[in-house]
């Protein structure tokens, strides 16, 4: 695997205790980036299918959530946030599956160049890839949004197969296993007719899971992927962190993102500003977005979903559980990969538009 392409019910403000220690976000870019771009980003990269191995975890506890009840909303849910503490989590249950709410703000999306130079200087080299997160640009948020608190779980998807089984897709450029789940993925089995988790993994981040798998997914949740914009403003906020707890790498984060996942929610210090878990480290993510490059513009097309570019290669986010936590956890990474591919680190999570509805 290349490092940058992938061959491959109520509304509260919670308290996060750990226990184991379509559109949304339309965005306009700003005439200029902040710093002087060197180089625009490459898509041109074509994955393949890889030989990588299925992981087989070992189970760790998860974290759970105490809420506290609010009366009312936080102003800022639709005035937006200049910083990261402005915000309290905000976090609602959609159907059984907590969501947390992202303000509307501003952000710096991409690597700039002093991102990139403290890098070179922690890593000793520059990561490939990196001008895929180049020029790095301010991007508005305009809107408020919802996306998962964690990554989808085994037992959530094994719902979803129980209830549309594991589909084909039916598209000519697909020459490998089309099926939503990959065969190979070891932990959701077909046990007299009905998808069964193996016991302990209930709670793990689905993996080998292809992108049509993620889409249909969300879609039977009256959800939908996140874009990357979404997914990385709900990282790294105002502030433009590098990493989910701040800017510089602290390795307790994703101590165990190294050999093998992990039950979500579970990691001491990879939380967002916003209360999301895992968004540096645990499993790889599929994002709705067609791998593109900087600066990113929602009207160009790279978000819509048509009939003629279901097969256009996908942006992947988060880090996986493998090596080179200080590069591959940045919330700036980038990498991609054709949709039909099933990979033993890929998973994803959905997002939702917000509703005015959704505080009643």
């Amino acid at each position: 695997m290349r490092s940058k392409h992938l061959s491959l019910s109520g509304l509260v403000i919670v308290t996060i205790v750990l226990a184991a220690c379509s559109t949304g976000g339309e965005v306009t870019p700003s005439a200029a980036p902040t710093d002087p771009p060197t180089a625009t980003a490459s898509a041109t990269a074509t994955a393949t299918p890889s030989s990588t191995p299925t992981v087989t975890p070992t189970p760790t506890s998860t974290a759970t959530i105490t809420p506290s009840p609010t009366p009312t909303l936080d102003p800022k849910t639709w005035e937006g946030v200049e910083t990261n503490d402005e915000w309290t989590p905000v976090i609602r249950e959609f159907d059984g599956v907590p969501m947390a709410l992202v303000p509307p703000g501003s952000f710096i999306m991409g690597t700039t160049l002093e991102q990139h130079d403290y890098l070179v200087e922690l890593i000793g080299y520059t990561p490939d890839g990196y001008l895929d997160e180049r020029p790095a640009v301010r991007q508005d948020v305009e809107f408020p949004f919802w996306i998962d608190l964690t990554e989808v779980t085994n037992a959530q998807f094994a719902d979803f197969l129980n209830e549309n089984g594991n589909q084909q897709i039916d598209i000519e450029e697909i020459q490998f296993d089309n099926r939503w789940l990959g065969s190979d993925n070891g932990i959701l089995v077909l046990n007299d007719n009905r998808w069964i988790v193996v016991e302990g993994y209930e709670d793990y981040p689905v993996v080998l899971v292809n992108w049509f798998a993620a889409q249909a997914f969300c879609v039977w949740r009256d959800a939908r992927l996140p874009t990357e914009l979404e997914w990385e403003y709900s990282g790294r906020g105002p502030d433009g962190l590098t990493y989910s707890w701040g800017n510089e790498f602290a390795h307790g984060g994703v101590t165990d993102v190294f050999l093998e996942p992990f039950a979500v929610g579970s990691s001491k210090e990879d939380i967002s500003w916003v209360g999301v878990w895992d968004l540096s480290g645990n499993a790889l993510e599929w994002v709705n977005s067609i791998s593109a490059p900087y600066p990113y513009s929602s009207a160009d097309g790279r978000e819509l979903l048509s009939e003629s570019n279901l097969a256009t290669t996908r942006v992947i986010r988060s880090y996986g559980y493998h090596g080179g936590a200080q590069g591959g956890a940045r919330l700036a990474r980038r990498l991609d990969g054709s949709p039909w591919i099933h990979e033993s680190l890929l998973g994803f999570r959905c997002a939702r538009d917000f509703d005015e509805g959704d505080v009643q």
